[in-house]
């Protein structure tokens, strides 16, 4: 299974929601926590690897979100 911008995110907090309305905070979390418990069955295989695969997008989503929010308080 290939998750894309279009999948459906299938467990969790954005269950339901595609995986391009997932904010990036949420999937660079699940990405640490995956690694450290080692959690690579089925689907969350598949939501690690549209992680990696996304990871520099992310990361700068998550930096303008981050600024956004400091520049607002």
């Amino acid at each position: 299974m290939k998750l894309e911008d279009y999948s459906i995110m299938p467990f969790g907090k954005y269950k339901g929601k595609t995986m391009e309305e997932v904010p990036a905070n949420y999937l660079l979390y699940l990405k640490d926590e995956m690694e450290t418990r080692e959690i690579w069955g089925g689907v969350g295989k598949a939501v690690y690897n549209y992680i990696v695969e996304n990871l520099e997008v992310l990361r700068e989503e998550y930096e303008r979100e981050m600024k956004k929010n400091t520049y607002n308080h």
